[in-house]
């Protein structure tokens, strides 16, 4: 009998979320290929399940406690030999109905890490949201689906060091799960969760016992504070991993651009940050980038160093004046494979063929909506044009960055993305930053980047554009 049990429901086969379009998947697919392995400590055949009636209002109490049923608590720690990483609790404070929420509204439940309070609850702490609803509708469905989206938007947002995201969401008896990271937004058919208890169970049994990098956190990055769940005052250790393999640590100071509010996407973050060596702060403040990439480019740290390698003695001279210097760069790892994310199918391919192989053997075909994880460090640390309020200072920046220019045309490079917003003024001069898009003149390739000249010429500026944009209002409307 078919997970859905004695009713058969149709494919939806997608799904229109406020985030993108959310795909199907069947549950077994999904059981299989995305959730996380259980614990080889773990006998899953010998966690029973009790269908001892209850009264509840929600489909999960307190106790956790499947809505009309009961289960009996998975097995503790003195017959598994270890602890669960997560802890389940509905929220009693929920407001059930979707005019009444707003972003940062909690879930309606959720699974929480074992090591935050359970008294104070925030973005950082939930490790899967929930949604419920009484009533089994499509008009139910559309709402959860938009309250689920949001929670995983919340969790990714608020939270620098979510890479992906699990949830459910349960109508009525009907019960499906979520899946999302940066390229695709996943969730299975529905199936009965009363009539089939033991698939909510394998859920969640494997769920919480999952550790943490395998349910979406970076193993890479680690929380030092996150006050008031305000992500400007969050602060991180982070790990940099150079080309050569080397890892740097860094603390972060400050949040100097922050991440979209959303789910797909290239999620970039950028801080004011500290080298740290043996505990201890080194050096100056820099600054450090996170941000997922397309693959099939040169990643943004690798071209700063073509860039320099092809100029002469005298061009990286001025090439120090005239760009940002990267300190150091790399590809993110997470259990010694590159950390990516992909559309589903080709997920599956690099999971037989190996991933760094996979991302390898097709990047040459590989869509832009494949994405790779990558961080540079930078040495200036500046502040943005759009902000500057001087004629004087806006058009001694404009000179410099022009100059900034002539110096990439003589080595041969095109910026490829030059406004206002990567003209950067470190100590009263300004500096050319984000080249991730820039391009060597003997190279011809089509970027996916929109906006800011993606058809760039030679001299890879348009003044009048360039002027306007970086004068404040004031002086545009005199």
């Amino acid at each position: 009998m078919p997970p859905g049990g004695n009713r058969k429901e149709p494919p939806i086969g997608k799904v229109s979320t406020p985030f993108g379009v959310a795909r199907e998947l069947p549950y077994a697919e999904f059981m299989e290929e995305l959730l996380p392995l259980l614990d080889p400590r773990i006998d899953f055949n010998t966690l029973t399940l009790n269908t001892q009636k209850r009264r509840s209002n929600l489909p999960m109490t307190k106790n956790s406690h499947l809505w009309g049923y009961s289960t009996k608590k998975p097995s503790t720690k003195r017959s598994l030999g270890i602890e669960p990483t997560l802890v389940f609790k509905n929220n009693d404070n929920a407001e059930w109905t979707l005019e009444k929420r707003d972003m940062d509204a909690l879930p309606d439940a959720y699974l929480l890490l074992r090591s935050s309070s359970e008294e104070d609850v925030n973005w950082t702490s939930i490790a899967v949201p929930g949604a419920y609803s009484i009533w089994d509708t499509p008009d139910t469905f559309r709402e959860n689906v938009v309250k689920i989206t949001r929670c995983m938007s919340q969790c990714m947002y608020r939270d620098a060091r979510r890479r992906f995201v699990y949830a459910f969401t349960i109508q009525d008896e009907r019960m499906r799960l979520w899946w999302c990271d940066r390229v695709k937004i996943l969730f299975t058919e529905s199936f009965d969760c009363i009539a089939h208890s033991v698939l909510l169970f394998e859920f969640f049994i494997s769920v919480m016992y999952a550790p943490p990098e395998r349910l979406g956190f970076d193993p890479t990055m680690k929380l030092l504070n996150h006050p008031r769940d305000n992500v400007h005052l969050a602060q991180y250790e982070i790990s940099v991993r150079s080309e050569d393999g080397e890892e740097h640590q860094y603390k972060t100071l400050a949040l100097l651009a922050d991440a979209e509010e959303t789910i797909l996407g290239r999620n970039t973050r950028v801080w004011k940050a500290i080298k740290i060596e043996n505990g201890v702060p080194v050096g100056e403040p820099v600054v450090l980038k996170d941000a997922w990439v397309h693959p099939y480019r040169d990643r943004e740290g690798a071209i700063y160093s073509r860039v320099w390698t092809t100029a002469s003695e005298a061009q990286r001279n001025a090439l120090e004046a005239a760009c940002i210097s990267v300190l150091c760069h790399g590809d993110v790892f997470v259990c010694e494979s590159p950390d990516c994310a992909m559309y589903y199918k080709d997920a599956l391919r690099c999971r037989n063929r190996g991933a760094a192989r996979a991302i390898e053997a097709h990047a040459s075909q590989c869509e832009a909506h494949h994405l790779i994880h990558n961080r540079v460090v930078f040495k200036q640390i500046g502040r943005s044009m759009l902000g500057e309020t001087s004629l004087a200072k806006i058009f001694g920046g404009l000179r410099d960055a022009a100059n900034a220019l002539q110096v990439l045309h003589e080595c041969g490079w095109i910026h490829g993305d030059i406004s206002t917003g990567n003209i950067l003024l470190v100590n009263d001069r300004a500096v050319l930053t984000d080249l991730e898009y820039a391009q060597h003149k003997d190279e011809r390739r089509n970027h996916d980047k929109t906006g800011a000249l993606q058809r760039a010429s030679k001299t890879g500026v348009r003044a009048g554009s360039l002027v306007a944009s970086a004068l404040p209002l004031q002086a545009l409307s005199r």
